[in-house]
């Protein structure tokens, strides 16, 4: 960076424009040790220009110059149309249409709408010789003719062609005086263009960067074509008017049709569609109007009435019906398309009096409803009655509307996927159903799927298919092991039954002979895998997995690890380490034979049938092994030979323990001989567990919540054992093994939603020695009820019970609620709430309309040896505590309690206030009148209300007499 001569502190500015403007640099606060800050400032400034150029410096190091640019601000307007066209409408008729003038510059303006015939022809005259104003006039008229005639260029007679060339404008005559000839032009045409208007908005200021509509009014009186030219004139001289032209035509018509197109859009064959049609008059006299509606569209589209009176200058409604049918595409090719669907029918309205009818249009694209099989039978063959036998089929949408679906009254012996054969068919889509047969006796199928459409339509599916009953049956067709280590065994048990009889046949049932067949390499064994069973004969099968490592799982692995261990950090080969399951299935068949070989060659293959043939699905994690023996010891066994008697041998072994966590083992020892087998016998210690609970069992109340939330309470199990104890939380609503009767005991009603009111976080884990588990139970219901109810027991795995007992809750929809009395019908409730409603569900209703809530509350006074002792009883209320309404509590009060001293009630407190969360208990006390007589009844009725976020009102009847017991 160069530095300004201390004694040189001026600069030159090269000139800019050609008035040669003078600048200098005016020095501020120099200093030959601190940079130098100039101003530049422009003086003589007497015009409005932009200005460019170079500011010129001259320095120690040379001379350098600085561009300098000078813009003004500027307007840019212009308009997004400078040609509208209102089109045709009826004399009487009013309608509009808008532009937009808009400011892109940075300046402001003023703006006016200017309509007057010639503009700049006063300026234009003052320069013109009589002998060019006739010129003009003589063009002008050639021009109207032009205009009046609708006649184009070349169509003119050569004559007037010729002379309009023979007589050229001057040259001397300015360019403005051009266009006033243009504008003479529309003389004629201004003085018919009262029709157009301009709106209310006709001058104002434009901001910079702002934007205005402008509206444009027409209102035909006069038939024929209306025009108007208007220019937007500026205050800036400088600023070029913009023109305007604004055509319409207008056409008497007494009587015409508000909406000249009708459009059905989509419709459905076989479906009702109605639309209005409004015929608008403005004549002064009533006329006759009659709809005519083609022929070949008579047995589908009507206009009803089809005669009709209309009022002077008055609206007239018909009513279009268009009902099409499936024979639309026969009767009215001329305006149906049957490849699309589109349907475009004229409709005429003959008017009395009138010579040219009301012609308007009924458009509308009409579809199927149709749903298509692409099969039109589905034949499942011969079915095991074990195993499904699963088809697809594809259902198309041929409509050209969205289709909403569902297969209807499905048999039980066949399943829809996916989404249970419930769906949305889009237009022209098609989706795949798998329709899964499942015979349960042996007998002949027939019977057809029904899917019903969103339009009530049933489109059906023949399907047929014949169940067979296999000869032998396998007590289990699903095996699933634990989790096995590599190395040993695990093991299961299965029966295989031939439940065929001989009793009361002729013909001698044959046996019939099996075989599994396992693939190769198979980590499972049966035994046996072939045999023969007798009719009626049962025999075992046992299965056996045993998880063994190849040489070439155990070179992939290594390969595995060692790129593993090249890429990845040391902490994570740790974690990786625990991923040592590996899961296997198997499916292995057993075929069946239909008989056996012939006696007379028995070599010959026994016949076969695929439909006899069964199958065993088995699942066998595999896990790393805790214990491996590392000594060099063949097949894990220890092999002491020959050895004489009363000599001693011992061999060493190595058992390493390759898992992350330490173990306590035990030994197992067989020592097998010719003639004996030695067994070591193992023992150990059996441990009581000892498991507490916070909450000794008995109920255990979550009181009132509202509706749609939750509340939880927290149980602590305590393990003071020196084991390890696993428990599991069980409720009576999810238990299964419970009866339909002991279920119904101990749970109350159930949330509509088929979710649980109670659920519990963990329902299932473990604790370790001396320490606790907490167990979350939340009970959150979705309707108001005072019957929810479920048993809840925690047990330990080896079915010690830790503790029972019984939740209650309740909900209401308000947050004041009261609660008590004796019950007015059994508690019990349905899933269905507008079938049985519960006592609550129906109170809650009767408060929502406005009617009172009935309580019964009796009470029984007792005489024991002479002594009247009164009868109490409480009812409870309370105030829920909800993020829903504020933290302001209720009130509650009881009417007219001074009626009720009378008869000898009293109630304590009547009247109050309420806290979130907190409840109140009302004690009712009744002692006997003098003079009251025996096994009287005495009976009145008290309004409680309840103020809250809402009002309820309780109608608590007291019903009180005495007993001798």
């Amino acid at each position: 960076m160069g530095r300004l001569v201390p004694d040189d502190r001026k600069a030159t500015v090269t000139p800019i424009t050609n008035q040669g403007i003078q600048n200098t640099l005016e020095k501020m606060g120099c200093s030959s040790r601190s940079p130098h800050r100039c101003l530049l400032s422009a003086k003589n400034r007497k015009f409005n220009k932009d200005l460019e150029g170079d500011v010129v410096f001259s320095a120690e190091a040379g001379v350098f110059s600085v561009p300098l640019r000078c813009t003004i601000k500027k307007c840019d307007l212009e308009v997004d149309s400078q040609f509208i066209d209102f089109g045709t409408y009826v004399v009487g008729q009013t309608t509009s249409r808008t532009f937009t003038l808009a400011n892109k510059g940075a300046l402001a303006i003023f703006f006016s709408l200017d309509t007057s015939a010639a503009l700049f022809g006063e300026r234009c005259r003052a320069q013109l010789t009589t002998q060019d104003v006739a010129r003009d006039n003589q063009t002008s008229s050639v021009s109207t003719l032009l205009e009046d005639s609708q006649l184009k260029h070349e169509e003119l007679p050569e004559a007037l062609l010729q002379k309009q060339s023979d007589d050229p404008l001057p040259e001397d005559i300015p360019e403005t005086c051009a266009s006033a000839r243009e504008d003479a032009q529309m003389d004629q045409s201004h003085s018919d263009c009262s029709d157009l208007t301009l709106g209310k908005v006709r001058d104002g200021e434009l901001g910079p960067f702002e934007s205005i509509k402008l509206k444009v009014i027409f209102t035909p009186t006069i038939p024929g074509e209306a025009r108007l030219k208007f220019y937007i004139k500026f205050s800036d001289s400088t600023i070029k008017p913009i023109p305007i032209h604004v055509t319409g035509v207008a056409v008497t018509i007494p009587v015409w049709v508000a909406k000249p197109s009708v459009d059905l859009r989509i419709c459905l064959f076989d479906h009702l569609y109605q639309d209005i049609i409004t015929v608008q008059s403005r004549a002064s006299t009533t006329l006759k109007l009659t709809f005519e509606v083609c022929p070949e569209l008579r047995k589908h589209m009507k206009i009803l009435p089809k005669t009709g009176f209309i009022q002077a200058q008055s609206t007239f409604n018909g009513q279009l019906k268009f009902l099409p049918r499936s024979s639309l595409s026969k009767d009215a090719h001329k305006y149906f398309d049957a490849d699309t669907g589109v349907l475009e029918v004229p409709v005429v309205l003959q008017i009395a009096g009138q010579v040219k009818p009301v012609q308007f249009i009924v458009n509308a694209i009409v579809t199927t409803s149709d749903l298509q099989f692409d099969l039109s039978e589905v034949d499942f063959g011969d079915c095991s009655i074990y195993y499904p036998v699963e088809k697809s089929v594809g259902l198309t949408n041929l409509s050209l509307l969205p289709q909403e679906f569902g297969f209807v009254g499905v048999p039980e012996c066949i399943d829809v996927q996916p989404n249970d054969g419930f769906g949305t068919l889009l237009p022209q889509e098609t989706l795949r159903f798998d329709l899964i047969f499942c015979p349960t006796v042996d007998k002949d199928y027939s019977f057809q799927l029904t899917c019903k459409s969103e339009y009530n339509r049933d489109f059906r599916l023949s399907c047929r298919g014949t169940g067979v009953h296999p000869p032998l049956e396998l007590s289990h067709s699903l095996v699933q092991f634990g989790d096995t280590a590599v190395g040993d065994c695990s093991s299961s048990v299965l029966f295989l039954t031939n439940h065929e009889v001989t009793k009361g046949k002729v013909t001698p049932v044959p046996p019939r002979l099996f075989s599994f067949a396992l693939p190769g390499d198979c980590e499972i064994s049966i035994s046996p895998a072939a045999g023969r069973l007798q009719p009626g004969e049962r025999s075992p099968i046992l299965v056996t997995f045993r998880p063994a490592l190849s040489d070439q799982a155990i070179r992939d692995e290594a390969q595995r690890l060692l790129q593993r261990e090249m890429s990845l950090c040391e902490e994570e080969m740790d974690k990786k380490k625990l991923e040592v399951k590996c899961f296997n299935e198997y499916i292995v068949p057993c075929f069946v034979s239909d008989g056996i070989p012939p006696e007379e060659d028995l070599q010959e293959p026994p016949p076969w049938s695929h439909i006899n043939t069964l199958y065993l699905k088995m699942w066998c994690p595999a896990v790393r092994p805790p214990l491996v023996v590392t000594s060099n010891i063949p097949h894990n066994t220890v092999d002491f030979d020959r050895v004489i008697v009363g000599e001693k041998v011992i061999k060493r072994m190595t058992i390493q323990n390759i898992c992350q966590d330490s173990l306590d083992y035990c030994e197992r020892l067989d020592v097998y001989a010719q003639t004996m087998t030695l067994a070591v016998v193992l023992q150990g210690e059996g441990v009581v567990p000892a498991v507490t609970c916070s909450h000794q069992g008995g109920i255990l109340d979550f009181g009132y919540v509202l509706e749609k939330e939750s509340t939880s309470q927290v149980l602590k199990l305590q393990n003071g054992s020196l084991v390890t104890v696993g428990f599991r939380v069980q409720l009576a609503s999810l238990c299964p093994s419970l009866s339909e009767d002991e279920a119904d005991s101990v749970t109350g009603t159930q949330n509509y939603s088929g979710m649980g009111v109670f659920s519990v976080s963990p329902a299932e884990g473990s604790i370790s020695p001396e320490q606790s588990v907490d167990v979350v139970i939340s009970f959150q219901p979705d309707h108001p009820s005072v019957n929810y109810r479920d048993r809840l027991s925690i047990k330990l795995r080896n079915q010690m019970d830790v503790c029972v007992m019984d939740l209650r809750g309740a909900a209401s929809s308000h947050n004041m609620y009261l609660y008590g009395g004796d019950p007015l019908k059994a508690p019990a409730e349905s899933l269905l709430p507008p079938l049985i409603s519960s006592q609550f569900q129906l109170t809650e209703a009767a408060v929502m309309g406005k009617a009172p809530v009935p309580i019964l509350v009796t009470l029984w006074a007792r005489y024991s040896a002479g002594v009247l002792i009164p009868a109490v009883r409480q009812l409870q209320l309370g105030c829920i505590s909800s993020s829903q309404f504020s933290e302001k509590g209720g009130e509650f009060l009881w009417d007219d309690v001074a009626s009720l001293q009378e008869l000898g009630f009293s109630l304590q407190p009547s009247k109050g206030t309420i806290e979130p969360g907190q409840k109140h208990t009302v004690s009712i006390t009744w002692t006997p009148n003098r003079g009251y007589k025996p096994f009287e009844v005495v009976q009145t009725c008290v309004s409680v209300w309840l103020k809250g976020a809402q009002t309820s009102v309780y109608r608590v009847t007291l019903m009180a007499l005495v007993s001798n017991t």
